[in-house]
């Protein structure tokens, strides 16, 4: 066999393995093109807000699955039940433009975040949830300041 032969082949060898090497490896996404979501934390203002909310918990029956913020101007919970799960909002009364289900003296709620994404929640539910935690609320903001909301 020649030397050119040789190199060819030693060539197409090198690529194969470089190939089956690098096609076990996930692709890398560059950094602000990710969905993948900061830690959950809820600062200790924020649990008082909410009367001490936990993980685990019930509101209506569904579970809180995650607590989170203030992060842009509010604080998250996110509520699952069979296999369905959505957020509660709570932020300062003006503080986002959109209009909200539920209002206390100081805060508002909303609701968002369906999943799986074309759930679409019976208006019972969205209004036990929410007057739910603006019960909570309720009972806790003339004590409780929340720096970030």
């Amino acid at each position: 066999m020649g030397r050119l032969k040789i190199v060819a082949l030693v060539f197409v060898v090198l690529y194969c393995v470089a190939w089956a090497v690098l096609s076990t490896v996930e692709p890398w996404a560059p950094t602000g093109e990710t969905n993948v979501k900061p830690p959950a934390r809820i600062s200790d203002e924020g649990r008082a807000l909410l009367g001490g909310l936990a993980v685990g918990e019930k509101i209506t029956g569904w579970t809180v699955r995650r607590l989170d913020g203030p992060r842009d101007s509010q604080l998250r919970v996110d509520v699952e039940r069979d296999g369905v799960a959505f957020a509660l909002m709570v932020a300062l009364e003006g503080r986002l433009p959109q209009t909200p289900l539920v209002r206390t003296k100081n805060y508002v709620v909303f609701y968002g975040h369906p999943e799986p994404k074309d759930t679409v929640l019976p208006e019972g539910t969205i209004r036990a949830t929410t007057n739910a935690l603006a019960r909570r609320i309720r009972e806790h903001e003339a004590d409780v300041e929340v720096p970030g909301l």
